[in-house]
């Protein structure tokens, strides 16, 4: 009930927004607009499409996932050009320029020092990703010989940290550390030897930046199912396991944990193949473009 509300108030919101984003266009009167998707955007641009005759403007858009939101598909047909992250998603762009998507500072690929252990990076994003972590701490507590051949750093998330914090101090596990947030991304990566995590666009930058296996855990209920078709990317490249929300079960995640210990050439064969969506210096490329092309 209250996602109608929202999503009506939204709707009846529009014309103001764009209304508001016409007088800051015409009192900034910039060169270029670019739009990166989504309800934050797309007002500006809606403004910008009716103010592009009378003051010559230029349009540009942004597109992070493999398939694009609603919002960038009605406006390719306005803009100069068009950005994208996955070259699968060209095809829905008017001159479109694959150039990844920008990726915080430090994330290279780090030779990992030897372990006895696999080590495991998991995590959801700020807020954490329930379904993940519901089905790790279930696998945790069921224990087995195979906790003893793992290492994890586990991210929960603030939505419901103190539950699973709590947990895992009943369970009192050997070989698990867990917190709330990381501030330390960076090392954090070049400690694991593999991530499980969602498949948000931002998320699967930072792995190919990092040359990082992983296992994806779409999450199910991303607008237009984004995430599921991110991965679905990644995964016709071979360079990620998929497993989705509904069949990542304690199983499932054991099952897969034990195949990467007994299969450890799985773990570069994936690293290898994920670098391949790398896309060096995409925020330079961009603003190269829009500085040499559109002014």
């Amino acid at each position: 009930m209250w996602d109608f509300f929202t999503k009506l108030w939204t709707l009846l919101s529009l014309p103001l927004a764009v209304y508001d984003s016409m007088r800051l266009i015409l009192k900034l009167k910039p060169k270029i607009i670019m739009g990166v998707g989504g309800y934050a955007s797309g007002p500006v641009m809606v403004a910008g499409v009716l103010l592009k005759p009378f003051l010559k403007l230029k349009l540009a858009i942004f597109e992070a996932n493999a398939f694009p939101g609603l919002t960038n598909r009605w406006l390719s047909r306005f803009v100069s050009v068009s950005f994208t992250n996955f070259e699968i998603s060209n095809v829905y762009f008017k001159n479109p320029i694959t150039v990844g998507i920008p990726v915080r500072e430090g994330l290279t690929p780090v030779s990992r020092l030897p372990s006895e252990r696999l080590r495991v990076l998991i995590f959801g994003g700020s807020q954490g990703a329930r379904g993940i972590n519901i089905t790790v701490t279930e696998a945790v507590k069921l224990g087995g010989d195979w906790l003893n051949n793992v290492e994890f750093v586990h991210q929960l998330g603030s939505t419901d940290f103190h539950k699973f914090d709590n947990l895992y101090k009943e369970l009192k596990p050997k070989n698990i550390k867990w917190f709330e947030f990381l501030y330390d991304m960076p090392d954090r990566y070049s400690w694991a030897d593999v991530v499980v995590c969602r498949a948000g666009a931002s998320t699967l930058a930072e792995l190919a930046a990092c040359q990082k296996a992983a296992t994806l855990i779409p999450f199910p209920y991303a607008s237009d199912n984004h995430q599921e078709k991110n991965a679905q990317a990644i995964a016709e490249e071979n360079a990620a396991k998929v497993i989705l929300q509904k069949d990542f079960t304690p199983d499932s995640f054991r099952n897969w944990i034990q195949d990467l210990i007994e299969n450890k050439n799985l773990i570069p064969a994936y690293e290898k193949s994920i670098s391949k969506f790398f896309k060096p210096k995409s925020a330079e490329r961009i603003a190269e473009y829009l500085l040499e092309n559109l002014q």
